[in-house]
């Protein structure tokens, strides 16, 4: 028997285009009950417009697997607001993140973000140049072309490439 996953009452970092999407939020000064309306704004790579229905006096924001099939993958800032008749007030805000459906993937992918790709392509030519003579080099990763004229210079880019992987990885 398969058992329902708890519905979360906070609103979602990161979605999976394609996925169930389900969400609560309980605003005791802007109750559901009281005919106040939740609705989201989210915009990104694409725009999303969500409404969220009453649930008691919960609001409960609900997305099809056919909707968010439809979502464009990428970071994507929210805000939030309730409107009842000719009010409206902001009640939160933030940031998300809609990955990719691996079904609708086709031929190959990297997951790896930009910064990783960068550091990755540093550490397998840096690591190509030992013992040779060399004094400048240059080498392509994610659509970029970086040239050094020493190897105290891919040291720092290195260095750079790290700091800004973990960033990234963070994030």
């Amino acid at each position: 028997m398969h058992q329902s996953a708890d519905i979360p009452f906070t609103e979602p970092t990161e979605i999976i285009a394609g996925d169930t999407i389900k969400w609560k939020r309980s605003l005791s000064h802007y109750s559901a009950a009281d005919s106040w309306v939740l609705k989201y704004y989210l915009r990104g790579p694409s725009a999303i417009d969500l409404t969220a229905s009453a649930d008691g006096s919960d609001h409960s924001v609900t997305v099809t697997a056919a909707a968010s099939a439809a979502y464009v993958p990428g970071d994507y800032w929210w805000k939030s607001f309730v409107t009842k008749s000719s009010e409206r007030f902001p009640v939160g805000e933030g940031r998300l993140t809609i990955k990719p459906n691996f079904e609708k993937i086709a031929g190959t992918y990297d997951g790896r973000g930009k910064a990783r790709i960068i550091l990755d392509a540093h550490m397998t030519a840096y690591a190509g140049r030992a013992g040779r003579p060399e004094i400048g080099y240059s080498l392509q990763a994610a659509g970029r072309t970086f040239n050094y004229k020493s190897d105290g210079d891919m040291i720092a880019a290195i260095q750079f490439w790290q700091t800004e992987t973990r960033r990234e990885e963070t994030a």
